[in-house]
């Protein structure tokens, strides 16, 4: 079920600094979210992504950029969709930043929404479908075309990805 996307990592060897982050450096759990398409990787609808973004709040976010300047990190950059700063982990492959595209979205209200896949908290499904909808790039078009066929019709996958998230077994 799972679509190969032209990209570099996989989701063990991204799962595995995700941990290293966690448990090494102090990032912590409640204080972040992975946006962008790591809830696609986590569930294996892609194999593979160029890297992961995450949106972090307080002292993750604090020490993601102290990160960002040490060895073997890419330092600080600035993010074309919201000009905000972006910590780059372990040679770009971790981006952490305050705030997502979205500037009506609220870091906070992100984060604490976050439904928990594959252990770590990632964006809500209505989340991914609707910055994906507004940047239209033609890797989201592709992400849209490829969720509507693992969950079914376009009604379905619209039902699915903007109805209120749900308490679950596994979510935040």
């Amino acid at each position: 079920m799972a679509h190969e996307r032209d990209a570099a990592y996989g989701k063990d060897e991204l799962t595995g600094l995700l941990r290293r982050l966690i448990d090494d450096e102090g990032f912590v759990e409640t204080d972040f979210v992975l946006a962008g398409s790591a809830r696609l990787l986590f569930q294996d609808i892609l194999l593979r992504v160029s890297d992961l973004d995450v949106v972090a709040r307080g002292t993750t976010l604090e020490r993601a950029f102290e990160l960002a300047g040490g060895p073997g990190h890419d330092g600080v950059t600035t993010g074309e969709n919201t000009g905000d700063d972006i910590a780059q982990l372990f040679g770009g492959r971790i981006n952490v930043s305050g705030k997502w595209v979205h500037s009506r979205d609220r870091t906070d209200a992100l984060i604490d929404s976050a439904e928990t896949v594959g252990g770590f908290p990632c964006f809500r499904w209505r989340d991914i479908r609707s910055y994906k909808q507004d940047l239209d790039r033609e890797k989201d078009r592709s992400d849209l075309a490829r969720l509507e066929q693992v969950f079914g019709s376009p009604l379905v996958l619209a039902t699915r990805l903007s109805s209120p998230a749900r308490a679950t077994a596994g979510a935040r």
